[in-house]
């Protein structure tokens, strides 16, 4: 069983009606070694109000607040604060089950050559509907084509600074 801690980042920005979500789904996970670093993107709603309730309740919750620089600008910040080997990042409108680091970190145990480990992913569009988003990449000419994987998912760290982190000219994924 890997041990290891992992760094969640969480991106918000006019998503605070989903955020509490997002996190309880980290709160839940079966692997407890974790670091949620919460990332306001210059978001003018109660982002902050609600990522603060969750600082003072548990330590392993860290709140930045950053001016707007779009989804790479955030996932970048948040990934620079972070202080782990492993990086999950998660969507403020997305939520993990409870099971998924723990299984991902089984597959890098097992599997040194992996950098990505992705999933479906259940979104929330209100607090009634939830979509469950099933991607197609199985093989590498997958992604060549089209965006076949998540962008919510667990990767080395040492993978996004050998690629240098995530373009922030793509201002929306």
């Amino acid at each position: 069983m890997n041990l290891e801690k992992v760094s969640v980042v969480v991106p918000c920005y006019n998503q605070a009606k989903y955020l509490d979500e997002a996190l309880q789904s980290i709160v839940k996970q079966t692997h407890e070694n974790w670091e949620c670093i919460i990332v306001n993107d210059g978001s003018p709603d109660n982002t902050e109000q609600i990522a603060q309730q969750y600082v003072e309740k548990d330590n392993r919750f860290k709140y930045f607040y950053k001016e707007n620089g779009g989804l790479s600008s955030a996932r970048n910040f948040g990934i620079k604060k972070s202080n782990s080997n492993f990086i999950l990042t998660l969507d403020s409108d997305d939520k993990y089950d409870s099971s998924f680091i723990e299984k991902a970190l089984v597959i890098f145990d097992q599997h040194s050559e992996i950098g990505v480990v992705s999933s479906w992913i259940l979104r929330f569009m209100d607090k009634k509907e939830i979509a469950v988003i099933k991607p197609n990449g199985k093989v590498l000419e997958d992604f060549l084509y089209s965006n076949a994987a998540n962008g919510t998912s667990l990767f080395r760290k040492k993978c996004w600074e050998e690629v240098g982190g995530y373009d922030e000219n793509m201002k929306t994924g």
